[in-house]
C-alpha cells in the first residue's frame, strides 16, 4: 500500500495509524485509532512511501501471537514470585 505520511530513514517497521472516527467506528466502538499497516520503505525520487497492509487475517494472527506471548510471559513472571 502507498501512503503519504512523512517519514525519515529508520522509520521502517513503524505503524500506519488511522484516526478517522467514521472509519474506526465501523470496526470497533470505543477506540481512537487503528493500525492498518507497517511502513516498509520509500521511493524518494517519486515521493512515494509504501507499507504492508494489515488485512483482517493478518490482524487476527497478530492478536493471537500477542496473546500467546503475553500469557507465556505472565505465567513466567508469576512463577518467579
Amino acid at each position: 500500500m502507498y501512503h503519504t505520511c512523512d517519514t525519515t530513514p529508520g522509520n521502517s517497521g513503524s505503524s500506519i495509524m488511522v484516526t478517522d472516527q467514521n472509519l474506526i467506528g465501523y470496526y470497533k466502538k470505543g477506540i481512537t485509532k487503528v493500525c492498518i499497516g507497517i511502513h516498509t520503505g520509500s521511493e524518494p525520487l517519486k515521493h512515494l512511501n509504501f507499507a504492508t497492509l494489515i488485512t483482517p487475517d493478518i490482524g487476527c494472527w497478530i492478536e493471537r501471537e500477542v496473546n500467546i506471548y503475553y500469557n507465556e510471559n505472565r505465567e513466567e513472571s508469576e512463577e518467579s514470585y
